[in-house]
């Protein structure tokens, strides 16, 4: 067990959170989606690309920038300059544009770009000033930012969509911009220095101050068993000393994008709960953007209201998910799969009570059971690898970005053509029960990998 958690701890934990709560303009998308499509502005095909084909490239990035990091040693103050740069120009971009093309190219590049860049800033940043044993609450502060981003779009949005139009809002949303910049301050070595704050990996917790004195022959067996270990291990701080050894050895090497992608693929147990979250997390994201849409054709005239409740859901389901994780009351994979089994049902029903007080109840229900999953599922990266969880969590959003912009896109397509969301409510239903039964085998393997370990330990 380590050291207690300081203010400090918790100062970075909350700048962290609030450069992360820029993920929630992607959320918040189908707001402007449904002004765009209501002035006329886009048709509903269009629309959905601009927004898909964005939420998909700022997840699809994100491995790339995350490698970047890892081999030039990148700092997260240094990259989220670069993001408050890019979501200046995207939202100034956004707020004079009427046209298909240049809304691609401000909300669905360089905004799509800036998001991409502050999720992985914000990754690195958390697994570079917190120990293992820090990661279940600190990981669900970290990402109960994107709640937060929800309640100050909300705020944009109910003073001045109606009044003043979406590209007024768009450039409202730059107090973004702000928040980012004073994270970059706080975090900033200038920064740092002022206010004390380090790294709380210290070197003896990972063996990184001694130099491996090994062959390259035992080197390379030390890292095939770190490889067969891993299929066993259950949490990031049960892990061999064998393993541990071996992880340390590997962090020092110069690892490429080919080596990082066999060493997570050859996983099965990271694999089902990448698979797994990739599908919820889609169904999730689908949710986010098109259900306001639907709201609004529902009758919903509080649909601004309704994104302020699932922010502050969001806020709220995370930090207890963290909390019990700690505690070891309830499982992150149990947690997922009621989260996932709760999705299914009340989306389901979404189709057979569509009037307007069941859609406002749904849409503050997405932001409880979205933040679950979100939570538990990136909490199964711990349980699954012992080294570069940062690259694993990159993958989590790869897969994500991959599946949303065909789902999205189709989501729009059918609602053109039906002028109805049921057929595609129906297939989001169906992702999240693909989702939930791979989290069902995924609980499997890791019984069996368990009952292994305990038999070779005897």
């Amino acid at each position: 067990m380590g050291a207690k958690n300081t203010i400090k701890d918790y100062c970075v934990g909350l700048s962290l959170a609030l450069s992360y709560s820029i993920v929630a303009l992607g959320y918040s998308s189908g707001f402007y989606q449904a002004a765009w499509i209501k002035q006329g502005v886009l048709s509903p095909t269009e629309a959905s690309v601009v927004n898909s084909f964005g939420f998909a490239l700022e997840l699809f990035s994100i491995p790339f920038f995350q490698l970047a990091m890892i081999r030039f040693k990148l700092k997260p103050y240094a990259t989220l300059s670069v993001c408050a740069a890019l979501i200046s120009i995207g939202f100034l971009g956004c707020s004079f544009s009427t046209s298909f093309y240049a809304l691609l190219l401000f909300r669905g590049l360089a905004i799509a770009f800036a998001i991409s860049l502050a999720i992985v800033s914000c990754y690195t940043g958390l697994y570079q000033f917190f120990r293992d044993d820090q990661l279940d609450i600190f990981s669900a502060i970290f990402l109960s930012g994107t709640g937060m981003g929800l309640l100050i779009v909300y705020v944009t949005i109910e003073l001045f969509m109606q009044t003043r139009g979406w590209q007024f809002v768009m450039r409202c949303q730059l107090i973004f911009v702000v928040i980012i910049v004073i994270t970059v301050l706080f975090l900033s070595p200038k920064g740092s220095q002022i206010l004390g704050i380090k790294s709380n990996r210290t070197p003896s917790s990972s063996d990184s101050s001694r130099k491996p004195t090994v062959t390259k022959e035992e080197q390379k067996t030390l890292v095939d068993k770190m490889i067969s270990a891993e299929k066993l291990i259950q949490s990031g701080n049960s892990i061999q000393h064998s393993c541990s050894r071996s992880c340390a050895l590997k962090s020092q090497s110069q690892v490429t994008l080919k080596e990082l992608l066999l060493y997570f693929m050859s996983n099965a147990q990271f694999m089902l709960c990448l698979i797994s979250f990739g599908f919820g997390g889609c169904g999730f994201d689908s949710l986010m953007l098109h259900h306001p849409v639907r709201m609004e054709l529902s009758g919903v005239t509080s649909g601004p209201s309704s994104l302020a409740l699932n922010g502050c859901m969001q806020i709220i389901a995370r930090v207890p998910v963290g909390i019990i994780a700690t505690r070891g009351y309830v499982s992150a994979v149990r947690m997922s799969q009621v989260a996932k089994l709760s999705l299914i049902v009340s989306t389901l029903l979404c189709n057979y009570f569509q009037n307007a007080t069941y859609q406002s109840f749904f849409y503050f229900f997405i932001g409880i059971g979205g933040s679950v999953i979100n939570i538990a599922d990136f909490l199964l990266i711990r349980e699954s690898v012992c080294v570069n969880r940062e690259f694993g969590a990159a993958l989590f959003n790869l897969i994500n970005g991959a599946l949303n912009l065909p789902v999205m896109s189709l989501m729009g397509v059918m609602f053109e053509k039906t002028q109805s969301y049921q057929t595609s409510y129906f297939f989001v239903t169906a992702l999240l029960i693909a989702s939930y039964v791979l989290t069902l085998v995924y609980e499997l393997v890791s019984r069996r990998n368990r009952r292994i370990l305990q038999e070779e330990s005897i």
